[in-house]
């Protein structure tokens, strides 16, 4: 594709030249608008699209970072708000970067992998932490293993096309979350979820073949009933892609009315079967998540691994104390769903897939006690 091949070259930079001679006005309208996007802002000095151009020239010439780069403030000009002494903002754009990212990918038929992780960093590429070790872990969970070292070249390259403003400052958090994550390395440390199963097995011991079911158990997620009082909700772990699977969801049930105790059963913990999202027929038009069939790896998968990603865990229901813990305070009565909440993104799970053979040698079976333990918390 020509415009890869322009910007993992020595002079990216020619995609203003692209610009100015209305070229991607046709392929790449996107990036006109953010040429005609101003940033009145402290951290930055040159318009969105400039920002772009000089950030693809602080980073590695490799595709992925280098499509991370030109897609990553796609968000902002429909995000763009300015205040009254003029001060613009951009909150979300992130958000609506991904997006964008994923529709400009398709269209232009990159393959799904690529896809994968350049939208991946483009929704993490803004996300910033304190330079301890806890919050470093943590980071590396959301945006895994495998994407961090690429998501510390995307800040190293967005920080240094911003102005000067507090550069020093960015720069000393940047390499205090460099050396974080190299004692991490070092030591080992786990990153992940904790104990999390996939058919009764630890994750780095798990093989799957194709035809056969797969069960994917955390050990705990976010209960927001007990840590926001979000009475009445139910919730979901959601993964919106599955590799070799186009089109399809995983998940778990959540209902239209909510449980309080949702959080605490080993059903909520496990992801095993297809989903789809939509609405009850109360006439609230309750947002709903159904349970399909299981979880099964395509009889003719030919790659290496079985990947859920862009995991998303989610919340509906009716969100206030009605029927608080042991005091019905109020009742059901003329009362509406009113509640529907993001909670968080879920870790990619990369599971090996292998000949039925060699998960006979590499992987005990899955015992009835196994079974039922898993699906209890």
């Amino acid at each position: 594709m020509e415009l890869t091949k322009l910007l993992i070259s020595p002079h990216p930079d020619t995609l203003r030249d692209a610009y100015d001679m209305g070229v991607t006005k046709v392929i790449l309208p996107e990036f006109d608008a953010m040429m005609e996007t101003t940033q009145e802002t402290l951290h930055h000095c040159y318009n969105v699209g400039e920002h772009t151009i000089h950030a693809l020239m602080n980073i590695p010439a490799d595709k992925v970072l280098r499509l991370t780069m030109l897609f990553h403030d796609t968000g902002k000009p429909a995000r763009k708000t300015v205040d009254p002494d003029g001060t613009a903002h951009f909150k979300g754009h992130a958000y609506v970067s991904e997006e964008l990212t994923r529709s400009i990918m398709h269209r232009l038929k990159f393959d799904n992998d690529t896809l994968r992780k350049v939208s991946k960093l483009v929704l993490y590429h803004d996300d910033r932490m304190p330079a301890t070790m806890k919050h470093v872990r943590r980071a590396m969970n959301r945006i895994s293993e495998e994407l961090f070292p690429y998501y510390m070249k995307v800040r190293m390259a967005d920080t240094l096309a911003q102005s000067d403003y507090q550069r020093d400052k960015k720069l000393e958090n940047l390499a205090g979350i460099e050396k974080c994550y190299q004692e991490i390395l070092e030591k080992k440390q786990c990153v992940s979820l904790k104990e999390l199963k996939v058919n009764g097995q630890d994750l780095d011991q798990a093989v799957v073949a194709p035809g056969e079911k797969v069960s994917v158990t955390f050990d705990t997620l976010f209960n927001p009933v007990t840590r926001m009082r979000l009475y009445n909700t139910d919730a979901a772990a959601i993964y919106n892609e599955i590799s070799g699977l186009e089109g399809k969801k995983a998940g778990n049930l959540r209902g239209s009315y909510g449980y309080y105790f949702f959080g605490s059963t080993g059903y909520k913990q496990t992801v095993e079967n297809f989903v789809e999202e939509g609405t009850d027929a109360s006439g609230y038009n309750n947002s709903v998540v159904s349970v399909k069939d299981a979880l099964i790896v395509p009889e003719d998968y030919s790659a290496e691994k079985f990947v859920l990603s862009q995991g998303t865990f989610n919340v509906a229901g009716f969100g206030g104390d009605y029927g608080a813990h042991r005091a019905m305070v109020k009742t059901w009565e003329n009362l509406s769903p009113n509640t529907s909440a993001y909670m968080g993104q879920l870790p990619d799970i990369s599971i090996p897939v292998g000949t039925l053979q060699s998960i006979e040698v590499t992987a005990q079976p899955i015992t009835a006690e196994a079974q039922e333990s898993s699906m209890t918390w």
